[in-house]
């Protein structure tokens, strides 16, 4: 069964660096086998309304922040939200009456337009920030056990989405970039659950396992991080002036927030975690604006992040609850994880980095 699993889970990852190609139109009939596997993944994608709403939020969350600054650009905004949305019907109703291929085109689409939503008030910037949070989601998804029923193997789905997402991005293709990005992000909500415990138990179209429950407890922790990140961040630029990059990026990481307030309101505990963690990601974008950190940097954040565990450690003390132990545990091996990422020239090492000093700052208190 294990050898039977490894054998399905690289199939998958063929799967995915074929559809990832940009002609679509492979020749080979082994291949053409493969390509049209991997569409089974989109089309599952498409299949969930939730994850459809998580794109249009995403989008809707830059909107807001900028109709909020009077910033004119945000009626451009709106109106690419909205045709996405109704590109993202049209895609529906081709996949109820079973034209995969049109739904396959027309849900790439709607994503394309969802990144024109984004970058009309976030500017091409905003597109290379979206390619870095699905890079950081990626690397540091596999220790997420609480969400995900096989965490490993969601992180094997999602790095070869973001490889697709970086190497558009090297090319100077913004749109098909951000495309990737917006379906990583899908992708990641949809192998989570919504809270209602066992509806979407089984598998999927791919064979892989559905996602596992995330209830309160689970999401109610993550909005917690979530407000604990944008404190932080807010504490080391508190002697800044900041520009207006950064003061967008912590303005959208506060609607994050509240959008992952209303979905815990509501029930829907994975959307809850998925709003919670884009919070958590926009605050550090604000720390640290995306296309580039330096050397300097980088190293700033690692002792910060450490500063922060030792400080952690002492606040927990010698006798730490069940979650304290498990919550120190988890930091140590993000920054951990994150400073040899570093060490061997990646700067998506800055991700854990940052989870891990996040977690110790609430292990503080």
């Amino acid at each position: 069964m294990k050898t039977l699993k490894t054998n399905r889970t690289l199939a998958f990852l063929g799967m995915l660096a074929v559809a990832s190609c940009d002609d679509g139109t492979p020749t080979d009939p082994a291949v053409e086998e493969l390509f049209t596997l991997a569409e089974t993944i989109e089309l599952d994608v498409l299949a969930s309304t939730g994850s459809i709403d998580v794109a249009l939020e995403m989008a809707d969350a830059s909107n807001i922040v900028a109709s909020n600054r009077g910033d004119v650009r945000a009626e451009d905004g709106r109106r690419f939200h909205d045709r996405a949305r109704s590109r993202f019907t049209d895609a529906q109703d081709d996949l109820a009456r079973g034209d995969r291929r049109a739904a396959i085109d027309k849900a790439r689409d709607a994503r394309q337009l969802v990144v024109r939503s984004i970058e009309a008030t976030g500017g091409q910037r905003a597109v290379v920030a979206m390619v870095e949070r699905l890079e950081a989601v990626a690397s540091t998804i596999g220790e997420d056990v609480d969400s995900f029923v096989n965490p490993a193997e969601v992180a094997a789905e999602l790095n070869v989405i973001a490889l697709s997402a970086r190497d558009a991005l090297s090319r100077g293709d913004t749109a098909r970039a951000g495309e990737r990005a917006v379906f990583g992000d899908q992708r990641t909500h949809d192998r989570r659950t919504d809270g209602r415990r066992g509806r979407d138990r089984g598998t999927d179209r791919t064979g892989n396992d559905r996602r596992s429950d995330v209830g309160p407890d689970r999401a109610e922790l993550a909005i917690q991080l979530g407000v604990t990140a944008v404190a932080l961040a807010e504490r080391l630029l508190e002697n800044d002036v900041l520009d207006d990059e950064q003061t967008r990026y912590l303005e959208t990481a506060h609607e994050l927030l509240e959008k992952a307030r209303t979905a815990f309101a509501e029930g829907q505990f994975g959307r809850a975690v998925h709003f919670a963690e884009a919070a958590s990601w926009s605050a550090l974008k604000a720390v640290v604006l995306p296309g580039g950190i330096t050397e300097e940097e980088l190293r700033e954040m690692v002792d910060l992040a450490k500063s922060l565990l030792e400080e952690a450690r002492a606040a927990i003390g010698d006798a730490p609850t069940e979650i304290e132990v498990s919550m120190f545990e988890r930091a140590q091996r993000l920054i951990e994880f994150g400073e040899n990422a570093i060490n061997e020239g990646k700067q998506r090492g800055v991700g854990p980095v940052w989870r891990g000093a996040v977690i110790s700052t609430w292990l503080i208190g």
